[in-house]
């Protein structure tokens, strides 16, 4: 008797181990991720707030694929009115580039205002601004914009990408006057 209880001891255990194998295995092949520390998360805000720093540094020095550096090739962009559009990384940048090749002067400044993350990315909260000085048949324009921003980020080979923009509010002006529908 002391035989068979040692024995289904050892099959417990054994049986236990299984299934934690098989359960690491299959959290592997899934792409599931374990909880993570807050001192990986803080790191992650941390590594979030770099990249979008230095696209802010890109767009005021007019530099549009540093700009883009850090988008998603699938990027989404999400209107206040939750109008879709898909632009990805090369669409992107070439819109960034137009207007960047007009502007005499562009200044931006985004302040991040929480992060959370989920098991697919992070999500970020931001509140931008951004004033661009536009040259075109000799006459010139001045944008200015000022926007809160909810954007979804992923991280792909260790890199954080942007990958969605939800426009929350957005205030867009031409030479003062208000642009309709921002």
């Amino acid at each position: 008797m002391n035989n068979e209880k040692t024995r289904s001891l050892k099959q417990a255990v054994h049986s236990g181990r299984r299934v934690w194998m098989g359960s690491a295995v299959l959290v592997s092949l899934l792409g599931l991720t374990i909880p993570v520390t807050a001192d990986s998360q803080a790191q992650d805000k941390a590594a979030i707030q770099a990249v979008i720093q230095k696209m802010e540094k890109a767009a005021n020095v007019r530099d549009a694929e540093g700009y883009v550096a850090s988008t998603h090739p699938d990027f989404v962009n999400i209107d206040a009115k939750g109008q879709e559009t898909t632009h990805g990384k090369v669409e992107r940048l070439t819109k960034i580039q137009q207007v960047f090749t007009r502007a005499t002067q562009v200044q931006g400044r985004s302040t991040v205002t929480h992060i959370s993350f989920t098991k697919q990315g992070a999500i970020v909260d931001e509140k931008s601004s951004m004033s661009i000085t536009l040259a075109r048949n000799g006459q010139t324009f001045m944008l200015k914009g000022t926007g809160t921003y909810r954007d979804f980020w992923v991280k792909e080979g260790g890199v954080w990408l942007e990958k969605r923009s939800r426009t929350i509010m957005e205030r867009n002006t031409v030479n003062g006057q208000p642009v309709p529908g921002s």
